[in-house]
């Protein structure tokens, strides 16, 4: 596995350590080293990544908590795709 640790930007009061990119980019230009993924995320910007990978016959397990998760990811398993861990 990869652990990608990225400094946190801050904006005033608010922070954000937006690492969305780097991830898609890691998964799609390592695509055929690996035949699963465990994503920590219930953010719906990663839904194009990951519908893709299903079309590639990636196992892809996601890793987020129910009420965390965006209603694009949660479509995805109402697919029987991804397996949702809380």
């Amino acid at each position: 596995y990869i652990l990608r640790v990225k400094e946190i930007k801050r904006y005033g009061a608010r922070t954000k350590a937006n690492c969305d990119v780097d991830l898609t980019m890691d998964m799609l230009l390592k695509i055929k080293e690996y035949k699963r993924a465990i994503v920590l995320t219930g953010d719906g910007d990663f839904a194009p990544l990951l519908t893709y990978l299903i079309s590639k016959k990636k196992k892809i397990i996601i890793i987020s908590s129910p009420k965390r998760t965006a209603r694009e990811i949660k479509k995805l398993l109402e697919m029987n795709i991804l397996i949702l861990v809380a």
